[in-house]
């Protein structure tokens, strides 16, 4: 299958200070430092934040994180046997109102330049180059 994504939402229950809420999210990004298998780190990416959208449709969540695994295996590992993972989830249950997860497997490239050896024009993208012959 190859890389996969897992993206998680939090909402917070009403009496979590801000405090906790910006601890618990660092705990949750030092997840990238602290799971291992085998010695080794296995998380490809881990990246968050709060959410700052002004479109107004979080529902009452506040952080959002994103990891990218390597496979399949490695994110069931961290979602079932990882001990880091495991003592994390113990640890916030208290805290957390809300949560959502999606995970996604990669199939196609962001940032296609060529397909079968011809230049792509695509508008709207950053960087999207465009040929002229």
């Amino acid at each position: 299958m190859g890389i996969v994504t897992h993206v998680v939402h939090f909402g917070y229950k009403p009496d979590i200070s801000a405090t906790e809420k910006h601890l618990i999210a660092s705990k949750f990004l030092a997840l990238e430092e602290t799971s291992l298998v085998d010695g080794r780190k296995y998380i490809l990416s881990l990246t968050g934040g709060t959410n700052n959208s002004k479109e107004g449709f979080a529902n009452g969540l506040e952080h959002t994180f994103v990891l990218t695994f390597g496979s399949q295996e490695d994110l069931d590992y961290y979602l079932d046997k990882d001990p880091a993972h495991q003592a994390f989830k113990v640890e916030i249950k208290h805290a957390i109102a809300a949560i959502t997860v999606l995970d996604f497997a990669y199939w196609c490239p962001l940032s296609l330049k060529r397909v079968m050896g011809a230049e792509l024009r695509v508008s709207g993208f950053v960087g999207a180059q465009t040929s002229q012959q």
